[in-house]
């Protein structure tokens, strides 16, 4: 109706040529948001997941170093941890969901676990979780790594807190900075990825330089 009022005002301009400036004009007002074209149809709104994008997973309170800045201090004898099945059960639920998460796993240390490479293995069957490891490093050989291989772990952060063996075991309680060392070389020669994790105090703030 609005076109044809147009026609009959604009002689001198054919109805195809104002049916496309109208369009344009009507195109343009539509995007600045001043009409809405109730024609169209809703566009549903994207949902929004209820998973995490990543996760910390403890599998293990007990650890083999007195650390003097843990939290789990109290706790490294506690033998109240997760079962295997109750791990698998949560792995499971995230995989299922789809949802793309990194999950981490730590401690206490979880290579104390027995079972650690059962709950490593579970994640195979996931293509939209990944893993990685928090470890303090202590108790990495090339049997470890053999076995770490068939795993889904790549990315491995170890704990290293100093430079020379007094600032590091002063600070973890135990002599293992010899140990520690040699487990990153070992990582980082068969290709794993290594963040190293270091806690500045007092204690060790004016070796960062080193």
């Amino acid at each position: 109706e609005i076109l044809n009022d147009l026609v009959n005002a604009y002689n001198d301009t054919s109805k195809e040529t104002l049916g496309k400036d109208i369009d344009i004009f009507l195109s343009l007002l539509e995007r600045e948001e001043f009409i809405r074209n109730d024609t169209d149809k809703e566009k549903p709104e994207e949902s929004i997941s209820s998973m995490p994008s990543s996760i910390c997973l403890g599998i293990t309170n007990m650890c083999n170093l007195r650390c003097r800045h843990c939290l789990a201090g109290n706790t490294r004898y506690n033998k109240d941890e997760l079962f295997f099945s109750e791990i698998e059960a949560l792995i499971d639920e995230l995989g299922n969901s789809k949802a793309h998460i990194e999950v981490n796993l730590f401690g206490g240390e979880p290579l104390l676990r027995k079972d650690f490479f059962n709950i490593a293995m579970l994640f195979s069957k996931y293509d939209s979780l990944s893993l990685s490891l928090n470890t303090n490093g202590t108790l990495i050989t090339e049997s470890f790594v053999e076995q770490l291989r068939k795993t889904k772990i790549r990315g491995i952060v170890v704990s290293l807190d100093g430079s020379t063996k007094d600032v590091h075991d002063s600070f973890r309680g135990v002599q293992c900075f010899d140990k520690v060392v040699k487990g990153i070389k070992l990582l980082c020669s068969n290709g794993f990825s290594v963040l190293v994790s270091t806690i500045i105090t007092r204690y060790n703030y004016k070796d960062l330089v080193n």
